[in-house]
């Protein structure tokens, strides 16, 4: 009587009876393994049923933070709902040395210059942002002279958030990328990190 050979499928590697996953699901499970260095990583989310794919992991702080900031912000919730609610933003948990430049769009839906769903009437603030972002209607009938992310419509200097991470789009590089009102203007990046709780 011969040997049952069995093999894992292809992405795991183990005995056949005992397969375990070539990839990692995410970059806090790729620091976790003990990978400390920054860099681009294949992972597999548990929840994915694609095939793997690269993203940029940063290592610093703690670990396992997916990214694709001179200064340092951080939530400790940081969510957004499904396409039926236009992926609108839950953050919680504020702590910087920033200014919190996510207060104003906290429970926004996501806008863009083809779903404007910002609570603006005036404007569509994707539009004229040039961008897109959960955008807040809060300032939208306000006129402001300070703010470098301001945009004129209807003869005043407005804006319809505290923060512009994704600056204007212009088809190539980002411009009047900003963050906190006008504590911060004309940046050169942003990166925005996540990574799951532990």
């Amino acid at each position: 009587m011969g040997q049952r050979q069995s093999s894992c499928n292809d992405g795991y590697e183990g005995d056949g009876q005992d397969c375990v996953s070539l990839y990692h699901k995410d970059c806090l499970d790729v620091y976790n393994a003990g990978h400390t260095q920054d860099g681009i990583y294949s992972v597999l989310p548990s929840d994915w049923s694609g095939p793997p794919f690269d993203v940029s992991c940063v290592m610093d702080n703690g670990g396992g933070w997916t990214g694709n900031s001179a200064k340092y912000e951080e939530y400790t919730s940081f969510a957004t709902a499904g396409e039926n609610d236009d992926y609108r933003l839950s953050i919680s948990g504020y702590s910087s040395d920033a200014g919190d430049g996510m207060n104003y769009a906290n429970g926004q839906a996501f806008s863009t210059h083809d779903r404007d769903n910002d609570g603006c009437g005036r404007h569509n603030c994707a539009a004229s942002h040039r961008g897109a972002w959960w955008y807040s209607n809060n300032w939208c009938d306000n006129n402001y002279s300070t703010y470098c992310h301001r945009f004129t419509s209807g003869g005043r200097n407005t804006i319809c958030t505290y923060s512009n991470p994704n600056g204007d789009y212009n088809g190539g590089n980002g411009e009047n990328i900003t963050w906190y009102g006008y504590n911060y203007c004309n940046l050169v990046s942003i990166e925005m990190k996540i990574r799951p709780n532990a």
